[in-house]
């Protein structure tokens, strides 16, 4: 059930809001691990809030939208501005998918676990560029999306080093899962691959390191 459907009977109780919102936020948790998310909607939150710095966005529509009155309080009451144009926040958009790739992101440590590799070695890989790093106030942190397992993805590091060190990390991340017309494996350029589908299945990487290149 969602709010609009309730609010417009104004004898609802708090408890019924309550409820509700918390069947949301399980049903949204599930559906990030759907997708391979294992974080919350609660952590990805506080990622993203210290993205945004707590800016308050547009949620939904103008007034004239026919909201209830009961329903426009309520939000208006937890910074929803109704003023501002409806358009597109773009800059809200990548901070929230930087929140969420840092989230999913490991440090030196976490990454050394996963290879067998030592810290350190996994140090001079990022200062290398043989792995892709992000940075976030003074924490240099490790896009998990480059592990296969317990290794590297094949031949990521010639395509990393290819990156250009200025493109942005949201950017990156979008690049490797994007499927490109450039990667296809079949003669009528429909059966394409992503850079990161290319390498993980072990196909040659100069056409990526060329894509990455041109970014």
């Amino acid at each position: 059930m969602l709010i609009g459907e309730f609010m417009s009977n104004e004898a609802v109780s708090e408890e019924l809001i309550a409820e509700s919102l918390q069947e949301q936020i399980e049903e949204g948790n599930e559906y990030l691990q759907t997708h391979g998310i294992k974080q919350s909607i609660g952590e990805i939150a506080a990622f993203f809030k210290a993205a945004l710095d707590a800016r308050p966005e547009l949620l939904i529509g103008p007034p004239e939208s026919k909201l209830p009155d009961r329903e426009k309080e309520i939000l208006q009451s937890v910074g929803v501005d109704f003023e501002r144009p409806m358009t597109r926040d773009f800059a809200a958009e990548t901070a929230a998918r930087f929140a969420l790739l840092a989230k999913q992101s490991l440090t030196a440590s976490q990454a050394a676990k996963i290879t067998g590799l030592s810290p350190g070695r996994i140090r001079q890989l990022v200062s290398s560029r043989d792995i892709y790093s992000l940075v976030i106030g003074k924490r240099r942190l490790i896009p998990s999306f480059q592990f296969l397992e317990s290794e590297l993805i094949p031949n990521i590091s010639i395509v990393n080093k290819a990156i250009s060190p200025t493109f942005h990390p949201v950017g990156v991340e979008q690049w490797y899962h994007q499927k490109n017309i450039d990667l296809c494996v079949d003669e009528e350029m429909e059966d394409l691959r992503s850079p990161l589908e290319w390498l993980m299945e072990g196909r040659n990487p100069e056409p990526v390191g060329f894509l990455a290149e041109n970014l």
